[in-house]
């Protein structure tokens, strides 16, 4: 099983084919098994992202079981190093900032592959540039809503209360 990683926005993204011998994101239509993700987003166009490695594993994660119990791990340093996924994390920032030039936000979901129907466990408002601090790491089933505007004193404080959680 793999994680797999969503984004929609309220114009297509475009779509990049995954190529073997030149990895880097990939974004391409939903398979029709993967079509119930659209119950999670509240804008109209998703597609699904791939990391370098042509699913999303290539992204940093942690499994939902009754909570995240790997950001234990991730705290005590008992992981791969966040680094190793840095290049997905920022052709991701890319994408997200290309978006930005039609849209005001952009919403990401994680999920194990097949699990697409399970329900929205938490939901997060972040801004792009906390998709490359390397301690960031995407919490399955959480739907993220990463916004174009300036954060308000309330969002600021929200977000660091999440990179301490995290």
């Amino acid at each position: 099983m793999c994680f797999t990683l969503y984004i929609a926005s309220n114009h297509k993204a475009p779509r990049l084919a995954w190529d073997e011998k030149d990895r880097h994101l990939s974004i391409a239509d939903l398979h029709a098994n993967a079509e119930a993700v659209r119950l999670h987003f509240t804008l109209s166009e998703v597609a699904y992202v791939g990391s370098d490695i042509n699913c999303g594993c290539g992204f940093r994660s942690v499994t939902f079981q009754d909570g995240w119990p790997g950001e234990w791990l991730i705290e005590q340093g008992e992981v791969d190093p966040p680094d190793n996924h840095m290049q997905n994390h920022q052709e991701l920032y890319n994408l997200v900032a290309s978006l930005f030039d039609s849209d005001l936000s952009v919403e990401l979901y994680g999920c194990w592959n097949g699990d697409e129907r399970d329900q929205t466990e938490i939901e997060e408002q972040i801004p792009p540039s906390r998709l490359l601090e390397t301690n960031f790491w995407f919490r399955e089933r959480c739907l993220y809503r990463i916004t174009n505007k300036t954060q308000s004193a309330t969002d600021a404080t929200h977000s660091n209360q999440l990179r301490r959680a995290t």
